[in-house]
């Protein structure tokens, strides 16, 4: 058969044992292919991630063309459809944003970090049994019972109740399974209205016996007199055991057998256990614990040379995507667990809504928990300390200051950081990173870094050909720069963190909260968008970054000042020698990498419908006179962030923690005071 011939089949031979070769001759198709049961399939890599982060749509009113499957749903009514079609999974915004800022106030890092020792007692108890057994079925063993145990423990359900449960569950995970025959959709359908009457039980049962868990804490959920009705309720108590519980059973399955079958990656992370958060990435690429996810088109969509109509059924092919050589390299069918990209698989989700991240999702994995790590073949356990790499990065010194500053090697790019080291005082103190504005350097947060650094460790990265960073062969992305940064957080060791970004590094710490939340302890954001470039500056910041790729800064530097500096600050003479040290740092820089970092910053895409999905605690702050990001901007991201606040600079532009260094440091010292305090 030809590539052209192609036609996509699950129920192939040999397709449940290794699905991997057929995924191969679907990329090998073409980027988007229309499959004769009436639905369309997109496999590479930068599709599928592009398809997730896009703003089409989770619900079935939208589809205008039926796939041949569904046509037995389309006579079902919403309220009988799968947890009700109430949950995240299955809302737009502004319904899913609404549910994520009511669900967020009782699904909080604090509850989820305080399972981690009862996580650690029952894998120390499956494991016991195993031994004493000699072999076992490690999914019946440990991989099944022990997220729904946690899952359970986490809502507060009593444990009588979880029998009955754990079988509806496992009849209602079959939605979704591709092409379901009409009789698996009924069993589904009475599976699902047995589970929502027995939650609904279970709701009421906790309204009378209220206790210190999720499921009391969703109850009393409360936003601007806004509270989940009764069914909303049972639908995210269902997506909970539905979406949690079969993604994390899949992802501890196929990454413990990928372990077995690859002993020499199994001896590299007993031996070196600072791989092990990597290593829950590379597992979940390697072998994606969820294949497939859809969209409906509410616009017309072109990938590739295919024209795919609005209201069509779109398919992501999500381990296609993850095995994709194109994006991965010619080793992308290989296990490594050091893999540097792996964090940038696309098996959790994007955009809205992703699959939940932290306890109740397949974060976790096989190496989040120290006995199961040391229970691997031929294994041992061992404890680290390590925190920061074992050999220290080589020093560089690219702006021209004089003063050199190590490097981490990202995607083989050295990025440039600083680091103050933990407080004496405080040696487990929380660390902040700051990410800089465009045209500037970790340097902008000198003020702050000064003033916190006695109570936090504080790390500042430099973009690519920016600051320290050297200049790269080809230009970038704000996803790019969020892959430098996920990189160096992990490689230092240092997550969770409270991330503060000014701008540029504020377009990156959206990323970062709404694609890797557990990487982050708090968010601030200063001076920045979700949105894409406004098309009016679009063209006026291209041609600038032209005339500066020619010219260099000395002819334009008064048209691109204003854009990073308020006229009231710019007017004062005390501050004439920090204009005069920009302006110089700035003319040091490399024309071209000017330029792509400009470049990088107008052609930005906009996550705007990405941060709804941000839980942590958030600050947004904002000059009132900036024309870069006017702060209207600011006031919409603090819409979209549940429970993010919002503080506006009078006299300030572009660059609050220079323009007004107090008040920033100020503002975030009561801001991460008050978190560090919420999660002790």
């Amino acid at each position: 058969m030809s590539t052209a011939a192609y036609v996509f089949d699950p129920f192939a031979p040999g397709f449940a044992e290794d699905p991997y070769p057929h995924y191969a001759r679907l990329r090998a198709a073409g980027p988007a292919l229309e499959h004769p049961l009436g639905f369309w399939l997109v496999s590479r890599h930068a599709d599928v991630a592009a398809l997730q982060r896009s703003a089409h749509s989770v619900d079935e009113q939208h589809l205008r063309h039926l796939p041949a499957w569904k046509s037995g749903s389309a006579e079902v009514r919403k309220e009988s459809r799968v947890m009700g079609g109430l949950s995240i999974l299955d809302q737009d915004p502004p319904d899913h944003t609404r549910l994520r800022r009511l669900v967020s106030k009782a699904f909080t890092p604090r509850s989820i970090e305080a399972l981690q020792p009862r996580v650690e007692e029952l894998v120390a108890e499956a494991l016991a049994r195993i031994a004493a057994a000699g072999t076992a079925d490690v999914v019946a063993e440990l991989a099944f019972p022990l997220p729904f145990t946690i899952i359970s423990e986490l809502l507060g359900i009593p444990v009588g109740d979880h029998t009955r449960l754990r079988e509806l569950t496992e009849i209602v995970v079959l939605v979704f399974e591709p092409f379901a025959s009409p009789e698996t959709q009924a069993r589904i359908r009475a599976a699902n209205q047995e589970l929502f009457a027995m939650v609904r039980e279970l709701i009421r049962w906790k309204r009378d016996n209220p206790g210190d868990d999720l499921l009391t804490a969703l109850i009393e959920a409360e936003h601007d007199g806004d509270v989940l009705s009764e069914d909303e309720l049972i639908s995210q108590v269902m997506f909970l055991y539905i979406a949690g519980h079969e993604t994390t059973v899949t992802h501890l399955a196929s990454g413990i057998l990928s372990l077995l079958r690859h002993p020499e990656q199994a001896h590299r992370l007993r031996t070196e256990p600072e791989l092990a958060a990597n290593a829950v990435d590379e597992l979940m690429r390697f072998d994606t614990p969820v294949h497939l996810m859809r969209r409906i088109t509410v616009a017309p969509l072109t990938i590739g040379e295919a024209e795919i109509p609005a209201g069509s059924w779109v398919i992501g092919a999500l381990a296609a995507a993850n095995r994709d050589p194109e994006f991965w390299g010619a080793d992308a069918d290989e296990l490594r667990l050091d893999r540097p990209t792996a964090h940038r698989n696309v098996a959790l989700g994007a955009g809205h809504p992703p699959l939940p991240r932290g306890g109740a999702g397949p974060d976790g994995g096989p190496n989040r928990v120290p006995a199961l790590r040391g229970s691997l073949p031929g294994g041992h356990r061992r404890r680290t300390d390590l925190e920061r790499p074992d050999q220290p990065a080589r020093p560089v010194d690219t702006d021209g200051d004089g003063v050199a500053v190590p490097t981490v090697v990202i995607d083989g790019i050295p990025i440039a950081y600083t680091d103050t080291g933990a407080p004496a005082a405080r040696p487990d103190a929380p660390t902040i990173v700051f990410g800089h504005g465009l045209l500037f350097g970790g340097w902008m947060f000198r003020s702050q870094i000064g003033a916190l650094r006695a109570d936090y460790r504080c790390v500042t990265l430099d973009w690519r050909g920016q600051g320290d960073t050297p200049p790269t062969a080809g230009g970038y992305d704000m996803d790019t720069l969020t892959g430098d940064a996920v990189g160096v957080i992990r490689t230092l060791g240092i997550g969770p963190v409270h991330w503060v970004g000014l701008s540029m590094g504020g377009f990156i710490g959206q990323r970062l909260a709404a694609r890797h939340g557990r990487l982050l302890r708090s968010l601030t954001l200063l001076d920045t968008s979700a949105a894409a470039e406004e098309p009016d500056k679009i063209g006026e910041y291209k041609r600038l970054a032209l005339a500066w790729r020619l010219l260099g800064g000395g002819p334009i530097l008064h048209k691109i000042t204003p854009h990073m500096f308020g006229p009231r600050f710019r007017a004062d003479p005390a501050n004439a020698d920090l204009l005069a040290e920009w302006a110089t740092r700035l003319r040091g820089r490399n024309r071209r990498a000017v330029r792509q970092a400009v470049l990088g910053v107008a052609d930005r895409l906009p996550v705007d419908h990405e941060i709804p999905a941000i839980t942590m605690p958030t600050l947004v702050v904002v000059g009132a006179d900036d024309i870069a990001t006017p702060p209207a901007r600011s006031e919409r991201i603090a819409d979209l962030i549940p429970s993010a606040r919002l503080h506006t600079l009078a006299d300030c532009g572009h660059s609050s923690s220079l323009e007004q260094p107090a008040a920033v440091t100020a503002l975030l010292r009561e801001f991460l005071a008050e978190v560090d305090h919420t999660r002790i």
